[in-house]
């Protein structure tokens, strides 16, 4: 079986914004790393919420660039561990229809994030 901290991206190579970070950031930042979410965290480096590519076409980010992380942010996390399986966090994301889940260690604190495509990756070179 396949444990999630084998495909998921490490929290070093994540794009982090924090819920004042302003949207214009965030979308430079994505597009650059070709990343379609970013975690927003709290001032202990907790994760708080999330931005996606999806958020920032919703708020209209094209004619407003005044907005941050935190007036766009999706704030209910849906979260998983690294030594969780692929299975697992397969089904995670269909059970909740969405595309990237925040892994946690046992204290809560990010450790890393893992996309759709990260898992359609794993099942190619793994099977």
């Amino acid at each position: 079986m396949v444990a999630v901290e084998e495909l998921m991206v490490p929290k070093a190579d994540l794009i982090i914004a924090l819920t004042s970070t302003p949207l214009q950031d965030i979308a430079r930042q994505l597009l650059a790393g070709r990343v379609g979410a970013c975690p927003v965290l709290n001032d202990q480096a907790e994760p708080i919420g999330m931005v996606t590519q999806t958020d920032l076409v919703r708020a209209g980010f094209a004619g407003n660039t005044s907005c941050t992380a935190g007036d766009v942010m999706e704030g209910v996390l849906v979260m998983v561990r690294g030594t969780d399986t692929r299975q697992h966090v397969a089904a995670t994301m269909a059970e909740h229809s969405i595309h990237h889940v925040l892994v946690t260690d046992t204290a809560g604190r990010l450790v890393g994030l893992v996309s759709a495509l990260d898992v359609v990756n794993s099942l190619v070179t793994h099977g």
